[in-house]
């Protein structure tokens, strides 16, 4: 949805300077002044954007780890971690999402050393609220004309993935198991999304890395073992047996056709 609505509007698609009528752009707000974020969500030309607030660095920092947010807005000026820091963090970590940070104090050293920390765009403070909407409008755009390739690497042109009794559409983003309905997070969704693209295929660890959380590749990191075991549970298959088969020293692989283990 993200790259139709963003193409659609850079082809022409899109009513003026306005936003879209967006149902799946994220943006988290990173601070505690939830009226600013509020006001940026009830601005004319946002409707449908879905605007959420975190109001601390770590809450903040695992929702972008887990894929929840499309672009970020830090409100500086917080006690628990300033926003060029907040920013180096994200980077640190491999998080590519954009950021603009809106300062209480503006400079042009403070600027730059936001701008050197990773920030994709600075604003001070009193904020317009037209203008923050241009500018994230240009971020998201920005983003997009980046990776025109789209990221799962989609070979097949279909908006419904079938495979062992599970659909998954990816339009209106349900997940049925044997005709249940199975309610996921999006980071399990688009997990479970590229494994399927790939079914019958052995999927590697840097790969998901790389085409679910578009971070670069940590060896260390459990965070895929941590949301593969979420995911088996919700599937109803804990150990791995029916859908999401562990290759060992390799990776994981989706199978198209559902299979049981039969006891000895």
């Amino acid at each position: 949805m993200l790259e139709i609505e963003i193409n659609a509007h850079l082809a022409g698609e899109g009513n003026g300077p306005d936003f879209p009528s967006w149902t799946a752009i994220r943006v988290l707000g990173v601070g505690q002044n939830k009226a600013l974020f509020d006001r940026f969500a009830a601005a004319p030309g946002n409707e449908g954007l879905l605007v959420e607030v975190a109001d601390t660095a770590r809450n903040a920092l695992f929702r972008v780890m887990d894929g929840g947010c499309d672009l970020v807005i830090v409100k500086d000026g917080w006690p628990e971690l300033d926003g060029a820091k907040f920013v180096a963090t994200m980077r640190t970590a491999g998080l590519a999402v954009p950021v603009l940070v809106i300062d209480t104090v503006g400079s042009v050293e403070r600027c730059v050393h936001a701008l050197r920390c990773g920030a994709d765009d600075y604003l001070t403070q009193p904020v317009d609220l037209e203008e923050l909407s241009a500018r994230v409008l240009a971020l998201l755009r920005r983003r997009m004309c980046r990776i025109r390739v789209q990221p799962f690497d989609r070979t097949a042109p279909s908006t419904t993935l079938h495979g062992s009794g599970i659909v998954l559409d990816r339009i209106t983003r349900v997940v049925t198991v044997d005709s249940t309905a199975v309610t996921l997070r999006p980071t399990e969704f688009r997990l479970l999304e590229y494994l399927m693209v790939n079914q019958d295929r052995i999927v590697t660890r840097r790969m998901l890395l790389e085409k679910v959380w578009r971070r670069s590749f940590d060896p260390c990191t459990n965070v895929i073992d941590v949301h593969i075991k979420q995911l088996r549970l919700k599937l109803n298959d804990p150990d791995g047996v029916r859908y999401i088969k562990t290759i060992r020293g390799a990776g994981y692989k989706f199978t198209s056709e559902a299979s049981v283990e039969v006891p000895p």
